[in-house]
């Protein structure tokens, strides 16, 4: 026989082999479900098919009450039974008890047990894809999105179940501490090149090797994506020591690809045996309680974070705001050894404006910290209060305190008049003006606006540019420029990162909308809604003393000369008019800028006077 035939007639003998191989391992998977007294064979392992079809669905396996602050959610891997993957069938302990039994750490958690449909025979079985679509609701359902901190413990396909469903889910993945993976194939297995021809289940073709698998290589590349925005938790694994049926189903190298420590091996663990613990002090505990204290349980700790600048008091934080137009920073310091998020909520002033690190809105490194800036825009007031929470310790309400309104107005009033004077300044420089009078409308606004930002810039080079152009947008509105308060507005959106969520801007909006009836935004929510004093700007200038006056008024006659000012010029004029008591001279000057460009706000100061007009001729 030449080498041809003898190779050929080989052939059938090595595939027969490997599928025989191949059935043996799947009657070991089928052998899991078994209820006890199962057949095993001299090593103890279960070898004779009971179930073969997962029939026990989601459900808590314990549950404090009141809740504990980790939810620790067990997945399942292909063919594996909701409970009973996790029971060694010698003691009858499953992997939850001791769990529950676990110093310093039972106490702390509660436990669910996620399972899906994964069948050896017949149809019916939910591929990775399926089953990560299904984690959402059944978390949802069962109340688990309430809590903290979630943990995922899963087995073989089980974890890329659970990668995938944190792909997904960008709630899950904040809420996502602790990634647990026992024998996960995370670059496939070579079992299931043969397993593929025996079973109809898809996921099994989801786990080929991942160099020919289009769905292992997405979401390896979601993975990463996930990673490398810092929304991706912490992965620990272990893997399999022992072959099952002569082979190593899940290898080092597949169960460690997206480890982030290192991996150990457990000892005299099949793909299995590896998740049936038989004592408190098993590998497989081990590695799940020193993940657990390394990884999740800091975050309980109040010594966790540093509020160095938040003195307590009561049951609250309190924020002493100083100089209201150069806001302090606010530090917050993750002490602990883990990446720790934090969230503000409920604002409860909309004229508070606070200002995050772009680059710190997804965590913060062990170790560094985040500055927070406070920024009081609109009608001054004493206290403004919001919420924050700091992982999972209790939410605190913070006060923003300004500890003397006098010192505060009189601080913003000297603000105001160097951005008048800057204007003025720039607008009487013949030089300036020719260049300046030849742009577009547009950019005159922007130019205007720029002159206002500046003033805050100067000596406040820690203050981001966003926060600059935020209290330049609050100035000019109180200085009755409106355009130009939009076009600073728009700028400080440009320089905002795009996770930023602040109702204040939101507010400003709105307060410029009501007081010009420019189509900037939509009415904004009864939160929001701008306070009686929205259209006192007069108020808000507190043009009682003649040198206050007299600096406005040289404003307002300067930005006359501009056409697309001459209107914000003729108001700010009618303005200092009115402080004088010369209210016919003040009407005039408010029907003149009505007469350029109608606003709600010129129709009130109207109104508030009762000077009828003069008759025409």
């Amino acid at each position: 026989m030449d080498m041809r035939k003898r190779t050929h007639a080989r052939a059938p003998l090595d595939f027969v082999s490997s599928v025989r191989q191949a059935s043996a391992i799947l009657m070991m998977f089928a052998g899991s479900l078994l209820a006890p007294g199962c057949d095993k064979d001299d090593d103890g392992t279960d070898t004779k098919i009971g179930k073969t079809t997962n029939i026990t669905g989601p459900h808590w396996v314990s549950q404090a009450k009141p809740p504990s602050d980790i939810a620790v959610v067990f997945i399942h891997g292909l063919f594996g039974d909701t409970d009973d993957t996790w029971k060694h069938q010698g003691t009858g302990k499953t992997f939850f008890d001791y769990v529950e039994s676990s110093p310093g750490i039972g106490d702390k958690v509660d436990i669910f047990a996620f399972g899906f449909t994964s069948k050896i025979i017949g149809s019916g079985s939910l591929d990775i894809r399926e089953a990560a679509n299904k984690i959402p609701d059944r978390l949802k359902f069962h109340g688990l999105m309430r809590y903290d901190q979630i943990v995922f413990v899963t087995h073989s396909m089980g974890g890329l179940v659970a990668m995938q469903a944190v792909v997904n889910d960008p709630e899950l993945s904040d809420k996502t501490a602790l990634l647990v993976l026992y024998a996960t194939p995370q670059e496939g297995s070579q079992m299931t090149h043969i397993a593929k021809h025996l079973v109809t289940n898809n996921a099994v073709r989801q786990m080929t090797p991942a160099d020919g698998n289009d769905y292992l290589k997405k979401l390896s590349d979601d993975w990463v994506r996930l990673k490398s925005r810092g929304r991706a938790p912490f992965v620990t694994c272990a893997y399999e020591t022992k072959p099952t049926k002569g082979i190593m189903i899940v290898p080092w190298s597949s169960a460690t690809r997206f480890c982030d420590d290192v991996a150990p091996g457990i000892g005299d663990a099949d793909h299995l045996s590896i998740v049936k613990p038989d004592r408190a002090e098993h590998d497989s505990i081990v590695r799940f309680v020193v993940a657990m204290r390394e990884r999740v349980l800091p975050r309980l700790e109040a010594s966790s974070w540093q509020t160095p600048d938040f003195t307590p008091e009561d049951q609250n934080w309190v924020y002493p705001l100083g100089n209201i137009t150069r806001p302090s920073p606010a530090t917050l310091k993750n002490a602990s050894r883990v990446k720790q998020r934090y969230e503000i909520t409920e604002i409860q002033n909309a004229d508070l404006l606070i200002l995050e690190e772009p680059e710190k809105l997804q965590g913060i490194p062990p170790g560094e910290s985040t500055i927070l800036r406070f920024m009081a825009t609109g009608e001054l007031q004493s206290e403004y209060r919001f919420n924050i929470k700091l992982s999972s310790l209790p939410i605190r309400t913070v006060i923003v305190r300004i500890p003397d309104l006098q010192v505060a107005q009189a601080e913003r009033q000297a603000q105001l008049a160097s951005i008048a004077r800057k204007i003025s300044g720039f607008l009487g420089s013949a030089q300036a003006f020719e260049s300046f009078k030849i742009l577009p409308d547009q950019q005159k606004q922007t130019t205007i606006a720029g002159l206002a930002k500046s003033v805050f810039s100067d000596g406040n080079s820690g203050l981001p540019e966003s926060g600059q152009w935020l209290l330049a947008t609050d100035a000019l509105t109180r200085l009755g420029f409106l355009q130009t308060a939009s076009a600073a507005l728009h700028q400080a959106e440009a320089h905002l990162p795009a996770t930023a969520k602040m109702p204040g801007i939101e507010h400003l909006k709105h307060v410029i909308t009501t007081r010009s009836n420019m189509d900037m935004a939509p009415d904004a929510p009864p939160s929001l809604q701008p306070s009686a004093t929205v259209f006192d700007t007069a108020g808000e200038l507190n043009l009682t003393n003649r040198r206050s006056q007299a600096t406005f008024l040289d404003l307002a006659e300067r930005v006359q000369h501009v056409a697309v000012l001459k209107s914000d010029g003729l108001m700010l004029e009618g303005d200092v008019l009115r402080a004088r008591g010369d209210n016919a001279a003040a009407a005039e000057a408010y029907r003149d800028a009505n007469a350029i460009k109608r606003s709600p706000m010129l129709d009130r100061k109207i109104r508030e006077l009762a000077v009828p007009a003069p008759p025409e001729g």
